[in-house]
């Protein structure tokens, strides 16, 4: 048996390992619905602000949210985030999942109703935290 540290794995060596775990973790989750979409703010075809959520069973999981620089701290945040918990809403979810590191969002998400769960301290480094929120849906 030999064990192999690779700091630079091929997509190869990267699915290996992530088709391995799909195929155990299958007959556990198999019949929870799951999907990914997408939200988009555009202006004349250019995107200016937009999110990205997976919807898993009655939860959806926040992946990433962006609003461009110069459309910030006009209310984009907030209705793009309206209208993914509306989604998730439609499709069946209780529950909202976020997770933020320090210098991002926290407020944000808090004045949106999201509540902090947990915090990890000195992550990914020291003096910087990665928060976990959740909101009701119902």
């Amino acid at each position: 048996m030999k064990l192999d540290v690779i700091y630079d794995p091929t997509e190869d060596d990267i699915a290996k390992v992530t088709t391995g775990l799909r195929s155990y973790n299958l007959p556990f989750l198999e019949h929870i619905p799951s999907e990914t979409f997408v939200c988009l703010l555009k202006e004349q075809n250019i995107v200016l602000a937009g999110c990205v959520a997976r919807l898993f069973g009655q939860w959806i999981k926040i992946e990433y949210v962006w609003v461009d620089d110069a459309s910030r701290g006009k209310g984009i945040g907030g209705k793009l985030l309206e209208e993914l918990e509306n989604v998730g809403r439609q499709k069946g979810c209780k529950r909202a999942l976020v997770d933020t590191l320090s210098f991002q969002a926290l407020p944000f998400y808090q004045k949106q109703g999201y509540v902090k769960q947990m915090s990890l301290e000195d992550y990914p480094v020291d003096d910087m935290q990665l928060h976990f929120l959740t909101k009701s849906l119902v």
